[in-house]
């Protein structure tokens, strides 16, 4: 009886879940840098996850990321983008949030050209707790 019980607990939680929508989420052109315009989720919050889409203006491979705290000891976040497009990268990430009410981090990434050639390109991003 109580296994019974558990079970219809545990179903009529599950039926209230909502799959994550992250692919929809409003995008906010963060800046548009070295051949690459960046965009991060609208009203970005400490401990939910969040996107970030780099639009290329020509083809490249190798795109590597990482969000580093600026303004407290939180360290650093490794960011894996996937190509949706030829010239299209999403990942998706989440940071910590600390006392503060704003935290500034350091968005860095790093690509190579169809030449072979590496460029890199870094940007602040605000994140509220």
């Amino acid at each position: 009886m109580v296994k019974l019980f558990v079970g219809i607990i545990l179903i009529i939680t599950l039926l209230g879940c909502e799959p994550t929508k992250l692919n929809q989420q409003p995008m906010l052109k963060m800046a548009q840098q070295q051949n690459v315009d960046i965009y991060i989720s609208k009203g970005l919050v400490a401990e939910e996850v969040f996107s970030i889409k780099l639009d290329f203006k020509e083809r490249v491979s190798k795109v590597q990321g990482k969000l580093i705290s600026q303004t407290m000891n939180m360290g650093m976040v490794p960011l894996s983008f996937s190509d949706v497009e030829q010239r299209q990268f999403v990942a998706q990430s989440i940071v910590g949030a600390c006392n503060l009410e704003s935290m500034i981090w350091r968005l860095e990434i790093r690509w190579l050209t169809a030449d072979g050639q590496q460029r890199f390109t870094s940007s602040p991003v605000s994140i509220r707790r």
